[in-house]
Formats: structure tokens, sequence, C-alpha cells
């Protein structure tokens, strides 16, 4: 379940259910499919441990680099299993782009109780031009497992969009996860759009 309808993200430079299942014909079937259902709860318990570990986040960080996060439903399956490891914390990571959308670096932004005071544009805008990216996703988790935005996130992501328009660079989206699927994109809900419009007319002379 989502707050809004993921969209694919333009790129930079433009701004199941498997078959139904056959019965098993003989006893040998049956036996490999009883074994095999047993051992999922060993697996997802190595699977949390992994998770705890910080080996999935570290995982997904190393193979996602070269690849292309193209919507808020991606942004939120990336992550999610990074903001598991501590839930309880307040984090904010960022996800840094080529102009097609290809994966440079997901990295730590901030941790603890976001405000603007802990998030520095100007920190995110060196990190921007040492990686020679030119777009950007961020994303935070709500500790609560409500993922509505809060007047400070709205801020936090235009003082970002103002600061990347300085250099050229996008904001593609900002994704708040929550809990049980839930999930709330500033692009999907057209805020992203009209921040960037704003800094347009701001910058204009």
């Amino acid at each position: 379940m989502t707050i809004s309808q993921s969209t694919s993200y333009k790129q930079a430079e433009m701004f199941s259910d498997g078959p139904a299942g056959n019965s098993y014909t003989n006893a040998s079937q049956r036996n490999t499919h009883q074994k095999t259902t047993s051992s999922l709860p060993q697996m997802y318990d190595d699977f949390w441990d992994e998770i705890m570990s910080g080996r999935i986040a570290e995982k997904i960080k190393v193979a996602s680099r070269g690849r292309s996060a193209t919507s808020s439903q991606d942004v939120y399956n990336l992550l999610k299993p990074i903001f598991e490891k501590e839930n309880d914390v307040e984090q904010m990571i960022g996800i840094y782009l080529t102009r097609k959308n290809e994966i440079i670096a997901i990295e730590q932004i901030s941790k603890g109780s976001l405000s603007g005071a802990s998030v520095y544009p100007r920190e995110i805008i060196k990190t921007m031009l040492h990686k020679k990216a030119a777009a950007m996703v961020i994303s935070h988790n709500h500790p609560s497992g409500d993922p509505a935005p809060s007047a400070e996130d709205n801020n936090i992501t235009k003082h970002i969009v103002f600061a990347l328009h300085c250099i050229g660079a996008q904001m593609l989206d900002h994704v708040i996860v929550g809990d049980n699927g839930k999930y709330y994109s500033f692009a999907d809900q057209g805020i992203l759009v009209q921040m960037k419009t704003d800094a347009q007319k701001a910058f204009s002379f």
C-alpha cells in the first residue's frame, strides 16, 4: 500500500503472482514440498540476521551501482531493508544518480531527529560535485510508521531543491518510508514540481 501512485522519474538530462501450481503427483514430490516449506522459518531468520547485522545494507549499496532507480516504488524497495536495521531511529539517505538515473552511490546524509540544523544542503552539494552526480533522490524513514510529511520535511525538501538548482542538478524525489508497505513521495504528489518551479523563479534574473 502506498499513499500515492508511483510514477516513473524522467531522466535528469530531460528534466506475482506466478501461474497456478499443478498438483503433486507422487509421494516424492510431496516430500520435497514439505521439506522446502518447513525450512522457510529458518530462511527468514537467517535473512533477518543479515538485515540486522548491516550486511544486507552493504550488499544493496554495492549491487545497486550502475543500476537504475526510476520510481518511488523502486526507492522504497531499495531502501526499506537499509532503514530496517535501525527502524527506531530517523535517518536520511541520499541516492546519487547519473543523467540516465543510474545509481552512483547510496549514502547516509544524517541520523537522528531530522531538522534544518542536521541536514546541510551545502554538504549535499559537495557530495554531488565530488561524485559528479546529475541528480539525486533523498529518502528518510518515520519510526512511527506513518509516512505523512511534517512541516519540517517540506522545508528540508525545499531547501535541497533550491540548493541543487544552483548547481544545475535535479532533485527527482523525496520518499518518506513508513511501515507495512506505506510510503510518501513528493514527486508522485506533484509537490516537487511546484518546488522546482519556485526555484526557477527565485533564481531567474
